[in-house]
C-alpha cells in the first residue's frame, strides 16, 4: 500500500471514528428529549419522573460505550427560567459503578460552575452544532484533564439545553492511538484551536498549539460533520 493510499485511509477511519462517536451522542439526545419534563411549580428542576428516566438512560449509555468517564443533560438557565443551573450528569467511579456528579449551581456559591460561559455549552447550544472542547483541566467541574464532547438537546421541538459526555484524555488517547499510529510518520489530531487532542510520538503532545505548521508538515481537515478537526502529518510530494 502506498504512502499516500494510507494516509487516505487513516484519515477516513479517523473521521468515521469521530461521527460514529458523535453519532451516538445525538441517537442518546434523542431519547433524552422524549423524557424531559420540567417541573413548572420548581423552576429549574425536571419532574421526579423525568430525572430518574434521565438517569436511567444516561448510565445505560455508560455501561454500552467503554469511552466516556460522565454522560448526561445540561440544561439552560434561561430556558428554565430559573438562576440556578441543572445538570443531570453521572459519571464512573473508581469501582467503575455509575453515580451522580453534583456541581456547584447556585451563582452565589464559592464554587458555581458558570458552564453556560464554557465552549462546550455555548458552541452546542448557542451556534446549535456539535461541540468539542478541551483537551482541559475542569477546575469546577470534574476536576479531571479531560475532552468533552457535545451536541445540541431538544425537547418538546425546542432547544433546551445540550447532552454530551466527558472523556479523560488517558481514555480518548486509548481509544485513538491505534489509528493515529497507522499514520506515516509523526501526526497529531488537532482540535477546533489547532491545539494538539492526541499525537502519535512525542514531539505533539495533548495540549499543545500548532500556531505555525511545521516544515514538512501539513494540515488536513476530517470529514466531521460541523466540526473542524484536523490531521497534521507529513507533506507528502
Amino acid at each position: 500500500m502506498s504512502t499516500v493510499t494510507t494516509l487516505s485511509q487513516s484519515i477516513a477511519d479517523i473521521s468515521a471514528w469521530f461521527e460514529k462517536y458523535y453519532g451516538d451522542i445525538e441517537a442518546f439526545g434523542r431519547d433524552l428529549s422524549a423524557l424531559v419534563e420540567f417541573d413548572t411549580a420548581h423552576p429549574g428542576a425536571l419532574t421526579e419522573k423525568s430525572s430518574k428516566l434521565i438517569e436511567q438512560r444516561s448510565v445505560r449509555f455508560l455501561e454500552e460505550h467503554e469511552l466516556p468517564d460522565g454522560a448526561g443533560a445540561v440544561f439552560s438557565r434561561s430556558v428554565m427560567g430559573s438562576s440556578d443551573g441543572l445538570l443531570e450528569w453521572w459519571v464512573r467511579d473508581p469501582d467503575q459503578r455509575v453515580a451522580r456528579y453534583s456541581f456547584g449551581i447556585n451563582p452565589t456559591g464559592e464554587r458555581f460552575y458558570d458552564y453556560e460561559r464554557l465552549e462546550w455549552f455555548e458552541t452546542a447550544f448557542g451556534a446549535k452544532k456539535r461541540a468539542i472542547a478541551g483537551p482541559y483541566i475542569d477546575y469546577l467541574g470534574v476536576e479531571e484533564y479531560i475532552v468533552t464532547c457535545t451536541a445540541p438537546l431538544e425537547a418538546g421541538g425546542k432547544l433546551v439545553g445540550v447532552v454530551g459526555t466527558d472523556n479523560r484524555m488517558a481514555d480518548v488517547e486509548k481509544a485513538l492511538l491505534p489509528l493515529l499510529r497507522k499514520v506515516p510518520g509523526d501526526a497529531a489530531i488537532l482540535n477546533p484551536h489547532k491545539n494538539v487532542l492526541v499525537g502519535n510520538s512525542g514531539r505533539f503532545v495533548s495540549g499543545d498549539r500548532v500556531s505555525t505548521v511545521p516544515e514538512g508538515f501539513t494540515i488536513t481537515p476530517l470529514t466531521v460533520n460541523s466540526i473542524e478537526l484536523s490531521l497534521l502529518h507529513p507533506s507528502i510530494a
